[in-house]
């Protein structure tokens, strides 16, 4: 019969769909993970910095960045941190941030291996514990290693790179007390940053 596909398959449409989508993610990280100053120019890292720097004074403190790819949080708390302790798990993105810090003159950010779930630092260390676009894996675990290493009385800043809906990250988030609002990502449009004093 002309006009009828069989049962479980989809249209050509929604497959091309599929396709695209799928591309368009291998792409991203093929860059990320290639050519971190291809990425590190995309329009949406252009963000407001007040977004970050309205939840936080950074003046004087020790700052860990979960997941710091290119630096984009980083760089803006060591304008005014002691140090930042800046995590991240690929080689060539360690290379490029320390290069990045240093062109910038920006002696406080140490640049080391790590993961969410297993960051390479003693209990209670940092003021300040934040990651982009890193939280939301498997949530219990790296909310649980996030707050080992967050001071009493510190802050825990979470942007998940979570579209404005309340998914599965915004509904984990919300029952320890996590705080919330929307902001806008250069051509990527809104979406959602949390943070909570733990």
């Amino acid at each position: 019969m002309s006009g009828t596909r069989e049962p479980g398959r989809s249209s050509p449409a929604a497959v091309r769909k599929a396709e695209v989508a799928v591309l368009e993610h291998v792409m991203d990280m093929l860059v990320y993970a290639s050519d971190p100053g291809i990425y590190d120019a995309q329009p949406f890292l252009g963000w407001d910095s007040r977004e970050l720097t309205s939840l936080v004074d950074f003046s004087g403190i020790l700052v860990i960045d979960v997941g710091a790819g290119t630096g984009r949080l980083a760089l803006v708390a060591a304008e005014h941190a002691t140090a930042v302790f800046a995590v991240e798990p690929a080689s060539n993105l360690r290379t490029y941030l320390k290069r990045k810090a240093r062109d910038q003159g920006r002696r406080n950010i140490h640049v080391v291996d790590g993961l969410i779930t297993d960051l390479p630092f003693p209990d209670h260390l940092a003021h300040v514990t934040m990651g982009g676009h890193v939280f939301g894996d498997e949530p219990e675990a790296e909310y649980e290693e996030l707050r080992r290493v967050t001071r009493g009385g510190g802050m825990l800043i979470l942007c998940p790179g979570n579209v404005d809906q309340d998914n599965q990250v915004h509904r984990f988030l919300l029952p320890p007390g996590f705080d919330w609002s929307r902001f806008e990502e250069p051509r990527d449009g809104t979406k959602r940053k949390y943070w909570r004093k733990i």
